[in-house]
């Protein structure tokens, strides 16, 4: 499956973990138990962070979000499409993967727009 970028491809480049984020130090490992954030359709992404951190899991990287994205397709029409709060480009945009005229689609939204759409992927832990 590929993905689309929205904007320029150059911009996501600066997208990053964020510093609380606990990520294991090897190249690859498991991101376990994943969630789309059907609880979080609707909800800003500022406003979920705590809501995430409260149920004890913690928001998917955009690496995260691109690989659950590529293995499962399918869930970004069985379940919804979700924005990854663990990566950011020190601004006030979050990165999201959504479907669009029938392609996937990579992008970002602001951190305090609400879509009906977007969920916030969490996990419940890393291992590796």
């Amino acid at each position: 499956m590929g993905v689309a970028v929205e904007g320029p491809t150059t911009d996501i480049a600066r997208f990053a973990p964020t510093a609380d984020l606990d990520l294991p130090h090897s190249a690859a490992y498991l991101i376990v138990d994943v969630d789309t954030g059907r609880q979080t359709l609707n909800v800003r992404p500022g406003d979920a962070l705590p809501m995430i951190r409260a149920a004890g899991r913690t928001p998917l990287t955009l690496d995260e979000g691109l690989a659950v994205a590529t293995q499962h397709p399918k869930w970004l029409r069985e379940r919804n499409c979700f924005e990854m709060l663990g990566s950011r480009a020190g601004d006030e945009r979050v990165t999201g993967v959504w479907v669009s005229k029938g392609s996937p689609r990579l992008g970002w939204c602001w951190v305090g727009n609400p879509h009906p759409w977007l969920g916030m992927a969490t996990t419940a832990r890393r291992v590796g």
